[in-house]
């Protein structure tokens, strides 16, 4: 009888053990249930979403799209120095959400990022060689033409009688790599000969892919600077220099855009899915 009470009784501890085991797991599991799929789970969900949403419509699609402005190629004056200088590749900071975007990809994106860096890089390093190429012809037109040089930026009322040397050494490289890539001599024409009357009276301006880079009062002495200008395009050492700029542009900044194009591309196509972007912010939803 002893021997059978205590059986009876190890079985109930086992009845007493096995419930209380059941009710923790079942509550263990509902409280998870609850937790990361229950209604606040939902909402979390959802506004997480919505973030990465926002992220990828006001800052990597516009951040991709504007590619060619924030990585621009090209040289620009700079009245300070007197002198064409690079033009600086630019981080996106003007899109709204852009701190926040970079918080998400620093951790989580760190290819993008490099990407990113690398071309920004490139296109520096480029766009100063381009920059003091383009300074060699500007220097020599100021040295060469007779005339005031008139720069855009500068305070007063553009002159009648001026030089634009900065556009005139640009529209000579634009000329000669147009050429290059397409086998097509003088693209848009000659510089051309118009005149125009003001109340001052009438003035010859050079028109050169409407621009006008030179004009006087006497159109002889615009008509005297036509022969140089067609011998700057023309000038063999010129169009060389030219031409392996655009080789460079080719073999290390488009194959850096395209690897950075991707990447983006792919982030982008990954939120339109339905998936969440990795990574925290500031402003990165948090369960209540």
């Amino acid at each position: 009888m002893e021997g059978k009470s205590e059986m009876a009784f190890e079985q109930v501890i086992n009845v007493v053990i096995s419930a209380v085991i059941s009710g923790i797991i079942s509550f263990v599991v509902g409280f998870l249930t609850a937790k990361f799929y229950g209604p606040r789970w939902v909402e979390l969900s959802k506004r997480r979403r919505d973030h990465s949403v926002i992220l990828n419509n006001e800052v990597f699609k516009p951040w991709l799209a504007k590619l060619e402005e924030y990585c621009e190629v090209g040289a620009v004056f700079d009245l300070d120095v007197d002198k064409l200088v690079s033009i600086e590749p630019k981080n996106p900071t003007d899109l709204e959400f852009f701190a926040e975007a970079k918080s998400h990809l620093e951790p989580k994106y760190l290819d993008i990022l490099n990407a990113w860096e690398e071309l920004e890089g490139a296109t520096l390093e480029h766009n100063k060689e381009l920059a003091t190429f383009l300074e060699k012809i500007r220097t020599l037109i100021v040295k060469e033409v007779a005339m005031p040089c008139y720069y855009r930026g500068m305070r007063g009322d553009q002159p009648k009688r001026y030089v634009r040397p900065d556009l005139l050494a640009l529209h000579i490289y634009q000329i000669i790599t147009h050429e290059i890539r397409t086998g097509r001599q003088w693209f848009g024409g000659k510089p051309k000969i118009q005149s125009v009357t003001y109340h001052e009276g009438t003035f010859y301006e050079l028109k050169w892919w409407n621009e006008r880079p030179l004009a006087s009062h006497e159109r002889k002495e615009v008509e005297k600077y036509v022969p140089f200008i067609i011998q700057l395009v023309e000038t063999p050492n010129y169009r060389s220099k030219a031409k392996n700029l655009l080789e460079k542009e080719a073999k290390v900044l488009r194959p850096k855009r395209a690897d950075f194009q991707a990447k983006m591309t792919t982030l982008i196509k990954s939120i339109a899915l339905g998936n969440v972007i990795r990574g925290k912010c500031q402003h990165c939803p948090k369960e209540k």
